[in-house]
């Protein structure tokens, strides 16, 4: 049985968004309660992966 690598890729890019979306939803939920400048940063750098999967 041979493995479509193409498809294993979108399998684990499709586990890669589901876990990058969990932590968008942790940085909101945090944002509101802490504005430091170190979590913005942290936060424009989840952006430009996710911008990177998608």
């Amino acid at each position: 049985m041979q493995i479509n690598p193409e498809e294993n890729l979108s399998n684990s890019i499709k586990s890669n968004d589901e876990r990058l979306h969990f932590w968008f939803e942790l940085n909101h939920e945090s944002e509101s309660a802490n504005q430091t400048r170190g979590q913005h940063i942290h936060k424009i750098k989840l952006h430009f992966i996710y911008a990177i999967l998608v």
